[in-house]
This record gives structure tokens, C-alpha cells and sequence, in this order.
């Protein structure tokens, strides 16, 4: 559900307001002043009307969506340089420390401060080794241990994850032997709230970005989940927020629920041109790729999960947004920065 901008009139949204402040039955506590105040002061529409819900006891669903419904439009109106904005169940709080944010940023921040020079090499170009270690020092991910400067970008793969999905928003491209900033998306997602630029980046990845180019062998099983990514998204349905769960439990999930199709794709059986000794190796080691490729360096990085070892939980914001991966029509990324 995309949230259009209004041009109803200040009196007739003002009588709106009233009447749902008074069917909430909290004049004493809340009016139409002080609705408008939230709403300014907010970075953004979920954060409004999360602390308007704490003072509203609005107990009715239907009650709750014209609140949501108004507050949206409400925030959109006074928010008039913005694009169209996704109405999602995130705010700002929810996404402060997303690692996968905080990089995708700064990245940003540092090409636009400086293009990264580019090299042509097996067919493809590649950031040079000197650029790659640049932007890789500053990124939190490599901050943990000490960094090893590599020969090639693909040596650091999570810099070169992070390249595929900014590009594949469009706000980087190459430009002759330059990696740079496409400068106008660049300033149309700089006005985004954070919330809508956390789903277009999680959006990208999950959808748009070839999981199969960062999965080495096991890259067929991965391109076949991707490509029926709901049926991986239901795999927490009715799951309750920071409830450990087991990783091995969750990989056994998952290949009771994909077998019939990498089946279906002879995955399962030896694949022509593969040994016995590489077949086995590559199914057996298949639950430690998936776990690496996608919690990991998917639901982790965007706070979707957490955990160490063999357990891990959904958080509040993974229950909500996979919630609505599976129950909305969510637009795609890719358009919302035209």
C-alpha cells in the first residue's frame, strides 16, 4: 500500500480529526493540537502514531486504521518533497542500529566524497584493491577484527554485496573505469525517512540482488529460494518475538519445504560433470551455506534476527516486516525513487 498526498482542506481534515478524537474517547487527553504536534515532531508516520497509540486507547480495528489512515496522510502532507510513501509497520526507533543501513550509507557518504577507480578483470569490472580496502576500513562489519587488505573486491564480500544492491537501486553505477554516485536518486533517497530507506535497500537485496553469484557451490539451491522467497517468509508465520529457536531446526525447515523443487531441478541426485565426493560435500555443507547466506547475511544484517551459536530469535521488526512481506502487496524498491 503506497500513501498518496492529500489535498483535502485543512477545515475538513481538522472535523476528521475531532470526530476520531472523540470516538476514541479521549478528549481529556488528546485533540486535535496535540495530534498535530506528534505528527511534526516525528521522523516518521509509524513513530507518530505509535506514541499517539500510547496515549489513544483505540481498541476497535477499524478505529485503529482511520487513526493510521490519517496519520499517514497527515505526515505525507507535511512532507511534500517526499515521493510516495510505503505504509509500513517500522519507525525510526525500530531500525537505529541496522548494521546493513548504517553501511549502505556510508558508502554512499564516501563515493560522493570521492569516486572509487574500477579495473576490467575476468569480465567484470571490480573495484581496484586500494579503493576496496578504503571503503571496507570504514564499514562497521570489518571493524570487529582486524582487516586484511585483499588483491581482489571479491575478498571482501561483504563490501561487495553491499556494491550489488546499491547498484541495483541505481544510486551507484560505473561510469567508465569510476564507480560513482547517480547524484539525483542519491538526494531523493537522502529526503526519505530512514524507514523508507531501510525497506528500499531490504527490498533490493531480498529481490532484486542474485543470491546465486555470492553462494559459491551451492549457488543453484539458493537462486530456487529466492525465487520462491514466500514460502521462506513463511516459515515464521505465527513465530512470537524473541523466542530462541534452534538454526539446525530452521535449515530443516527449510529443506522440507524446497526439497520438491531442488528436486524438481535434479539438485538432489548428481549433477553431470560432478564427482560423488563433490556431490556429497555440497549437500551435507548445504545448511551451513544457507545459514551463512541467508540469516546471516540477510535477516541478520537487517535486524530481522538475532542470535549466537545454534539459536537465534526473530525480533519485533522481523515479525512485523515479514508479516507484511506475506500479507501486502509491497511495491517495488526500484520504482519508488523514479
Amino acid at each position: 500500500m503506497i500513501v498518496k498526498q492529500t489535498t483535502q482542506s485543512k477545515v475538513r481534515r481538522h472535523k476528521h480529526l475531532q470526530a476520531l478524537c472523540d470516538l476514541s474517547d479521549a478528549s481529556s487527553q488528546i485533540n486535535p493540537a496535540v495530534v498535530n504536534q506528534l505528527v511534526q515532531e516525528a521522523p516518521d508516520p509509524e513513530t507518530a502514531l505509535r506514541d499517539l497509540f500510547s496515549i489513544v486507547d483505540a481498541s476497535s480495528p477499524a478505529l485503529k486504521d482511520k487513526w493510521r489512515q490519517l496519520i499517514y496522510n497527515s505526515w505525507t502532507e507535511g512532507h511534500p518533497h517526499l515521493p510516495n510513501l510505503i505504509d509500513l509497520p517500522i519507525a525510526a526507533s525500530d531500525i537505529s542500529d541496522i548494521i546493513a543501513l548504517q553501511e549502505a550509507q556510508i558508502m554512499l557518504r564516501l563515493l560522493k566524497q570521492r569516486p572509487a577507480a574500477m579495473i576490467a578483470e575476468n569480465q567484470e569490472w571490480l573495484l581496484n584493491s586500494d579503493d576496496a580496502f578504503y571503503i571496507a576500513s570504514h564499514l562497521p562489519s570489518y571493524n570487529r577484527q582486524p582487516l586484511i587488505r585483499f588483491e581482489n573486491e571479491w575478498q571482501y564480500l561483504i563490501l561487495r554485496r553491499l556494491r550489488a544492491t546499491l547498484q541495483g537501486l541505481r544510486l551507484i553505477r560505473r561510469v567508465k573505469d569510476q564507480l560513482v554516485v547517480v547524484k539525483s536518486r542519491y538526494q531523493r533517497f537522502n529526503d526519505l525517512p530512514a524507514i523508507q530507506q531501510y525497506y528500499l535497500l531490504w527490498h533490493t537485496e531480498a529481490y532484486h540482488i542474485d543470491w546465486q553469484q555470492f553462494s559459491a557451490i551451492w549457488g543453484e539451491y539458493l537462486k530456487i529460494i529466492q525465487e520462491y522467497l514466500p514460502l521462506l517468509w513463511g516459515l515464521n508465520e505465527g513465530t512470537l518475538p524473541d523466542i530462541p529457536h534452534d538454526v539446525r531446526q530452521w535449515n530443516q525447515d527449510i529443506f522440507d519445504t524446497y526439497q520438491p523443487l531442488w528436486d524438481q531441478e535434479g539438485l538432489l541426485n548428481r549433477p553431470r560433470g560432478h564427482t560423488a565426493l563433490l556431490t556429497m560435500v555440497r549437500l551435507h555443507s548445504l545448511p551451513t551455506a544457507i545459514t551463512q547466506v541467508v540469516m546471516k547475511d540477510l535477516l541478520e544484517r537487517y535486524g530481522l534476527v538475532y542470535g549466537r551459536g545454534n539459536n537465534f530469535s526473530y525480533s519485533r521488526l522481523g515479525i512485523d516486516l515479514l508479516s507484511a512481506e506475506r500479507g501486502e502487496d509491497l511495491p517495488c524498491a526500484l520504482d519508488i525513487l523514479k
